[in-house]
């Protein structure tokens, strides 16, 4: 399961979560949108951000505590390879969400 702050949060709105949000639905993934308390943060498996200049982040340690020990998750690794494949123009499903720079 996925959990991200709503849209009540102080978080941006912003295109790159509204695609990771489309990204991982297309994979099947459960999605909830909620408060996140800064407990859970030390006892989730893995955690990464996004965002236009981060993309897709892994998270791999918080305030000197090991995230996922420390390694890249496989959901993360996942979700971040898809979303490169998808900004490169390898998934078809997706080309409509690219604008040829000429």
């Amino acid at each position: 399961k996925i959990i991200t702050p709503g849209e009540d949060s102080s978080i941006l709105l912003g295109i790159t979560r509204m695609s990771l949000l489309e990204i991982v639905k297309g994979m099947g993934m459960e999605i909830a949108e909620r408060f996140v308390h800064r407990e859970e943060i030390f006892t989730a498996d893995e955690l990464f951000f996004c965002g236009t200049a981060a993309e897709i982040t892994p998270i791999l340690n918080v305030d000197g505590i090991d995230i996922s020990n420390g390694k890249v998750g496989p959901i993360t690794a996942k979700i971040r390879d898809s979303f490169f494949q998808i900004v490169q123009g390898n998934e078809p499903k997706f080309k409509k969400w690219l604008t040829l720079v000429k």
